[in-house]
């Protein structure tokens, strides 16, 4: 029994002189680890400067490292020669190993801050500025930092365009969210749904956002934008846009506005997000109580004509012209019932 309580002491001490030495030594790693990664970062297409971090914790189990206060100066457009810089501040940053074969491992982030510069931002994105941030990647190569930062960018890619990211990808912070000239707070949040990561943006979010831009939302359009919360303030923008645009051109004639509103909302939003996401974002509309069985196969049928005219590349200006003397319009309820090819 002495021997083993021995023994134990014996490891016990090697291991906190094992973990006291990896504390010393992993700063210096550090540095010159991010004098070598840094250039292949920019390779990458990926400008980076004016990094600096606090102080770095070793974990006692040797596997991982935090470092606090971590900040960095970025440019996803590094050739436009602009000075002024993106940045990111992370409260702390760890990195896990958990393969020491592979040495693969997990990266996170908390409490961090992400600001674009406005030359940065990428395109459709309708924040600028994400704050209270925190994020977890999982199975990166670290001893490959191009390789990595190539997976981190794939993964953001996928979640923010495709909203679909496989693997533990989990991602939230708090965005001000831009719809025209207006500005919303909202949570933005990965929720697992079976082996995937999807963004959203939760219900009573949604449900502010659309009445402060006096956008009514059904219950199902609302449960298709939390899903593709990236596109939601350009769907609120279309809506808006077709409202107008059917007002301008028909301001005594509703039943002719109502037209023009639906084929032109169809129009834009299959020019913008084709016509799949369009088919489901307008028939879900067609689900709010109110409208006769005639008004809603009108509705149905504008829609898909609005479609139709987009994947065959009309110009949105021909749309007044078309909806007052195209055949397949149909431009009042009462029609419908000596219509044989209503669309859906």
């Amino acid at each position: 029994m002495r021997r083993l309580t021995t023994l134990g002491m014996i490891l016990g001490v090697s291991w906190l002189g094992l973990w006291g030495l990896a504390s010393l030594a992993v700063p210096r790693l550090a540095d010159a680890f991010l004098a070598k990664t840094i250039p292949k970062v920019e390779r990458a297409g990926i400008a980076v400067d004016s990094l600096t971090y606090g102080d770095i914790r070793v974990s006692p189990s040797l596997t991982g490292a935090t470092a606090e206060d971590f900040s960095a100066a970025f440019d996803l457009t590094p050739t436009d020669k602009i000075t002024l810089r993106s940045t990111f501040e992370a409260h702390e940053m760890t990195v896990r190993v958990a393969n020491p074969l592979t040495m693969r491992g997990h990266l996170s982030a908390e409490n961090f801050e992400l600001a674009f510069h406005e030359t940065d931002r990428p395109e459709r994105l309708p924040f600028d500025r994400l704050t209270n941030g925190f994020i977890y990647i999982h199975d990166l190569p670290l001893l490959s930092p191009r390789k990595a930062i190539v997976e981190i960018f794939d993964g953001l890619e996928e979640l923010f365009i495709e909203n679909a990211r496989v693997g533990d990808f989990e991602f939230s912070g708090d965005v001000m969210v831009r719809v025209h000239d207006l500005t919303f707070p909202a949570l933005l949040y990965t929720e697992r749904r079976d082996k995937q990561f999807r963004l959203r943006f939760s219900k009573p979010d949604i449900e502010r956002l659309a009445e402060a831009a006096d956008v009514d939302l059904s219950d199902e359009q609302i449960d298709i934008v939390s899903l593709y919360p990236i596109r939601l303030p350009s769907l609120m923008e279309i809506t808006r846009q077709a409202r107008r645009f059917s007002k301008e051109f028909y301001p005594s004639n509703a039943w002719h506005r109502d037209a023009l509103r639906h084929v032109s909302w169809s129009f834009l939003l299959t020019r913008e997000f084709g016509p799949e996401f369009a088919k489901e974002v307008t028939d879900a509309q067609e689900t709010k109580p109110g409208n006769t069985p005639n008004e809603r196969a009108m509705d149905y049928h504008n829609n898909a004509v609005g479609r139709r005219f987009a994947t065959e590349g009309t110009e949105l200006t021909q749309l007044p012209l078309l909806v007052q003397s195209h055949a397949d319009v149909i431009r009042h309820p009462d029609e419908v019932d000596t219509r044989l090819d209503l669309l859906r």
